[in-house]
Protein backbone atom coordinates (compact mmCIF):
# COMPACT_ATOMS: atom_id res chain seq x y z
CA UNK A 1 0.00 0.00 0.00
CA UNK A 2 1.28 3.47 -0.85
CA UNK A 3 1.16 6.50 1.38
CA UNK A 4 -1.55 8.94 0.16
CA UNK A 5 0.46 11.96 1.43
CA UNK A 6 3.39 11.25 -0.90
CA UNK A 7 3.31 12.59 -4.43
CA UNK A 8 2.87 10.02 -7.17
CA UNK A 9 5.98 8.51 -8.72
CA UNK A 10 6.73 9.37 -12.33
CA UNK A 11 7.27 6.02 -14.01
CA UNK A 12 9.55 7.52 -16.66
CA UNK A 13 12.15 8.84 -14.26
CA UNK A 14 11.38 6.67 -11.31
CA UNK A 15 11.52 9.75 -9.05
CA UNK A 16 8.71 11.46 -7.17
CA UNK A 17 7.34 14.72 -8.53
CA UNK A 18 8.47 17.87 -6.79
CA UNK A 19 5.72 20.12 -5.56
CA UNK A 20 6.46 23.62 -4.37
CA UNK A 21 4.25 25.11 -1.72
CA UNK A 22 4.21 28.80 -0.81
CA UNK A 23 2.96 29.72 2.63
CA UNK A 24 1.99 33.34 3.29
CA UNK A 25 1.92 34.25 6.98
CA UNK A 26 0.51 37.58 8.07
CA UNK A 27 2.20 39.36 10.99
CA UNK A 28 0.58 39.01 14.38
CA UNK A 29 -1.33 42.24 15.12
CA UNK A 30 -2.06 41.36 18.75
CA UNK A 31 1.50 41.76 20.04
CA UNK A 32 1.77 45.51 20.28
CA UNK A 33 2.98 47.09 17.03
CA UNK A 34 -0.20 48.68 15.77
CA UNK A 35 1.50 51.27 13.58
CA UNK A 36 1.54 54.16 16.05
CA UNK A 37 -2.05 55.22 15.56
CA UNK A 38 -2.48 56.07 19.23
CA UNK A 39 0.63 58.24 19.25
CA UNK A 40 -0.60 60.17 16.25
CA UNK A 41 -3.96 60.73 17.90
CA UNK A 42 -2.36 62.07 21.09
CA UNK A 43 0.02 64.36 19.20
CA UNK A 44 -2.81 65.64 17.04
CA UNK A 45 -4.89 66.44 20.13
CA UNK A 46 -1.95 68.31 21.70
CA UNK A 47 -1.51 70.38 18.54
CA UNK A 48 -5.21 71.29 18.53
CA UNK A 49 -5.07 72.33 22.22
CA UNK A 50 -1.94 74.43 21.57
CA UNK A 51 -3.67 76.19 18.66
CA UNK A 52 -6.72 76.96 20.80
CA UNK A 53 -4.57 78.40 23.61
CA UNK A 54 -2.59 80.50 21.11
CA UNK A 55 -5.80 81.80 19.55
CA UNK A 56 -7.19 82.80 22.95
CA UNK A 57 -4.04 84.71 23.88
CA UNK A 58 -3.26 86.30 20.51
CA UNK A 59 -6.75 87.08 19.25
CA UNK A 60 -8.20 88.44 22.50
CA UNK A 61 -9.47 91.88 21.54
CA UNK A 62 -11.84 92.45 24.44
CA UNK A 63 -12.75 96.11 24.96
CA UNK A 64 -10.99 97.69 27.92
CA UNK A 65 -12.38 100.66 29.83
CA UNK A 66 -10.81 104.02 29.06
CA UNK A 67 -8.17 105.01 31.60
CA UNK A 68 -9.06 108.07 33.66
CA UNK A 69 -6.78 110.89 34.77
CA UNK A 70 -3.44 109.35 35.77
CA UNK A 71 -1.95 112.54 37.24
CA UNK A 72 -2.56 112.10 40.97
CA UNK A 73 -1.38 114.43 43.73
CA UNK A 74 -1.11 112.41 46.95
CA UNK A 75 0.24 113.76 50.24
CA UNK A 76 1.35 111.03 52.61
CA UNK A 77 2.39 112.31 56.04
CA UNK A 78 4.43 109.73 57.95
CA UNK A 79 6.02 110.61 61.29
CA UNK A 80 9.78 110.32 61.50
CA UNK A 81 10.93 107.18 63.32
CA UNK A 82 12.44 107.65 66.76
CA UNK A 83 14.30 105.35 69.10
CA UNK A 84 12.46 104.82 72.36
CA UNK A 85 14.22 105.67 75.61
CA UNK A 86 15.83 102.59 77.07
CA UNK A 87 16.83 102.13 80.72
CA UNK A 88 20.51 102.12 81.55
CA UNK A 89 22.09 98.74 81.02
CA UNK A 90 23.61 97.08 84.11
CA UNK A 91 27.39 97.04 84.42
CA UNK A 92 29.08 93.84 83.36
CA UNK A 93 31.17 92.08 85.99
CA UNK A 94 34.92 92.31 85.76
CA UNK A 95 36.45 89.13 84.40
CA UNK A 96 39.74 87.90 85.78
CA UNK A 97 42.60 88.38 83.39
CA UNK A 98 44.81 85.45 82.53
CA UNK A 99 48.08 85.06 84.44
CA UNK A 100 51.13 86.26 82.59
CA UNK A 101 53.16 83.53 80.96
CA UNK A 102 56.58 82.84 82.59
Amino acid sequence: MTDPNLPPVDPRTDRPEVHHTTVNVQPDRTSGGNGGGGTGLILGALVVVALIVAAVFLLNRAPTPEAGDTNLDVDVDIPAPSIPDLPDAPRLPELPSPAPAN
